[in-house]
């Protein structure tokens, strides 16, 4: 049966409509939803938080708030968050090192684990290990014999005292029983800038952070932290490199206030899988050096749960702290 034109164009409007009517129905949400970055303005986890906020907010008919409440190693935004009605209207997207913030500060008003519940991974990044490139090492191993041999005199980088980096950094040098210096920096960037001019010997960081500064030829990648890279798969990992224990990687995940009612958990992972699958957001999230998450939202609580069990001890061993 030939479809009228009228009929046609009615059909075609009706399927570009009926996602946005799918997640706008049945209630939630009926208000603006308030996305709590707890970082500044201007930092990977807010450049991503925006990004998927847009098509979110399309998507379910209701304006995405974004909130920065930074400081604290994100821990005051995800107090912020964890004291938040549990109704599926304040949502956090927060990095991996949210979980390690238990260790860094006893006596949180929250527990950076049971006080949430996930949505979904939006993002997955690839840890590397880097160094200046004027350094004469091209490998793990290169790497340690020359730390060995300059006993005392070696250091790594980080963003901060208890930044993940810093964390990656301290697992290695117990692991490989060196004694490098840690030297923190106010943020990756000046780390970077340290690291470049050859003050410091060695930074673990996400492949998106330095990769320009590697294609610069400023440094020089030896190592992933966990699994090959989809664009240099003939680095080995640091596993690989005789260090089986090692295994870091990071990540960006929305999660909620514990308690909030399933029905309301399932539709916010839903919008957010489809969000995940846009081309145009693949793409800008891939450009960025960083891999494209998605998922369960039970995932997200295994993730969690499993980041914080695995360097809990390591930070108190190493005497990690903010407090």
């Amino acid at each position: 049966m030939m479809l009228s034109r009228r009929n046609a164009l009615y059909l075609a409007l009706l399927v570009a409509v009926t996602p946005r009517l799918v997640f706008a129905q049945a209630g939630f949400p009926s208000k603006p939803i308030r996305m709590v970055v707890p970082y500044p303005p201007g930092g990977q986890s807010d450049i991503t938080a925006r990004l998927i906020s847009f098509k979110l907010s399309a998507l379910l008919g209701q304006p995405i708030i974004i909130d920065n409440r930074g400081g604290a190693n994100g821990a005051i935004g995800a107090a912020f968050l964890a004291k938040a009605p549990a109704d599926g209207y304040t949502l956090g997207l927060v990095a991996a090192s949210h979980v390690l913030n238990g260790a860094l500060m006893p006596g949180l008003t929250f527990d950076p684990v049971k006080s949430f519940s996930g949505v979904a991974v939006v993002t997955r990044s690839p840890i590397v290990m880097v160094v200046p490139a004027a350094l004469n090492v091209r490998t793990v191993g290169e790497f340690v014999t020359y730390a060995r041999a300059n006993k005392g005199r070696v250091s790594y980088g980080s963003a901060g005292v208890g930044s993940n980096i810093h964390v990656f950094g301290a697992w290695f040098n117990d692991l490989a029983g060196l004694d490098m210096v840690h030297v923190p920096s106010r943020g990756s960037g000046p780390a970077h800038i340290e690291l470049m001019a050859g003050r410091t010997q060695l930074m673990f960081d996400t492949h998106g952070a330095v990769r320009p500064h590697i294609a610069s030829g400023r440094l020089r990648l030896i190592a992933t932290g966990a699994g090959r890279l989809l664009d240099q798969p003939d680095v080995l990992s640091v596993a690989e490199s005789g260090f089986p224990a090692f295994n870091a990687s990071s990540w960006g995940a929305i999660i909620s206030p514990a308690g909030v009612p399933k029905d309301v958990m399932d539709k916010l992972n839903k919008a957010v899988n489809t969000i995940l699958v846009d081309p145009s957001i693949r793409t800008k999230i891939e450009e960025s050096g960083t891999e494209v998450g998605g998922g369960t939202s039970a995932e997200v609580d295994a993730l969690l749960t499993a980041d914080e069990r695995r360097f809990s001890d390591l930070i108190r061993s190493q005497g990690i702290t903010l407090n």
